[in-house]
């Protein structure tokens, strides 16, 4: 990533954070990466050369905000599935920002779009303006 950063003169109007996003724990993700990638995860004792996947830590949305320094406005998901986690274990932090634009995955998580609606819509105004059977977007602005 900082290489891509560097490469774009985007270095400095970014903070990178090597973490995935949801729960206070570590994730298993699928790898697709390069061998030098697969090899240093190796060394570090993370990759899992059986299911293909390498553990990542995860953070929540309000340690994210913490270490950043960001202030909360506007907040787009598009995190394949981790945006139930956040909805339902950070939900006092989603709610410091004006305007939401998330697109759920109910086929990873075994929820459907009614679940992220239920809990979204005690502070929020939402509508859908995407549904298909793999995912759907939803636009909400806080009350």
């Amino acid at each position: 990533m900082l290489k891509n950063l560097e490469a774009n003169n985007l270095l400095g109007r970014f903070i990178p954070v090597n973490a995935a996003l949801g729960k206070d724990d570590y994730v298993e993700l699928p790898v697709d990466a390069s061998l030098d990638y697969v090899i240093d995860k190796i060394w570090e004792g993370l990759f899992n050369r059986w299911s293909m996947t390498v553990k990542i830590r995860s953070i929540t949305l309000g340690d994210l905000l913490n270490l950043t320094g960001a202030e909360p406005d506007v907040l787009k998901l598009d995190c394949e599935g981790c945006e139930y986690d956040i909805i339902k274990h950070d939900y006092e932090t989603l709610r410091l920002f004006r305007e939401l634009g998330i697109e759920c995955h109910p086929y990873l998580r075994g929820k459907g779009l009614g679940d992220c609606l239920k809990y979204l819509s005690k502070d929020f105004r939402c509508s859908v303006a995407i549904n298909l059977k793999s995912r759907a977007i939803i636009h909400c602005v806080r009350d």
